[in-house]
């Protein structure tokens, strides 16, 4: 299987990015950090905690 093989396989199975290795740590990290975006959008979640009411 050739590396454009791969990267499309991977993108069919709902992968958004591909990265080899020996991998870049900085490119890594932000990789990560998009993914995780993703998901917190996609479930909803920002990540910051909702104000409390005062009373």
């Amino acid at each position: 299987m050739t590396y454009e093989q791969d990267i499309e396989k991977a993108v069919k199975a709902g992968f958004f990015k591909y990265i080899t290795k020996p991998f870049n740590v900085i490119e890594f990290m932000e990789i990560l950090d998009d993914t995780l975006i993703l998901s917190r959008t996609a479930s909803g979640l920002t990540g910051h905690k909702p104000e409390e009411e005062s009373i």
